[in-house]
């Protein structure tokens, strides 16, 4: 899967990872899904990975950072991903509001029972 990724980047040591899939991918993920039925020209955020000591450090926002502006050179117009309304993720919905991310929706995933909404920051 991570071959048809669009965006894969690894911090040194293990530190933390960042994979995204725009909306070509052949995921079939609901979350993705659930973009790609409503948006054109999108990175969907599947998995960013922060070791625990090495949080607070800034690395998450750094890996956002560097993919806001590959995606944007590349014409990308939305990245977006799913945050775990239950079981709560507070402090995931803190930390994508102060980047930019706007909630678009949620769902409850029948598989799982969790509840998740949707978040996507518009790239001008």
């Amino acid at each position: 899967m991570c071959n048809d990724s669009f965006y894969a980047r690894a911090l040194e040591k293990e530190a933390g990872f960042l994979l995204g899939f725009d909306q070509s991918a052949p995921y079939n993920s609901p979350n993705f899904l659930w973009f790609k039925n409503r948006l054109d020209k999108f990175v969907y955020i599947d998995r960013v990975v922060i070791a625990k000591i090495m949080r607070g450090q800034g690395l998450a926002k750094a890996l956002y950072e560097d993919l806001f502006v590959v995606a944007k050179s590349a014409g990308y117009k939305h990245i977006c991903c799913e945050i775990n309304l239950d079981p709560p993720n507070p402090i995931s919905i803190q930390f994508h509001q102060k980047l930019g991310f706007e909630q678009q929706g949620k769902a409850t995933l029948s598989q799982s029972n969790k509840t998740v909404a949707y978040f996507t920051k518009h790239l001008v």
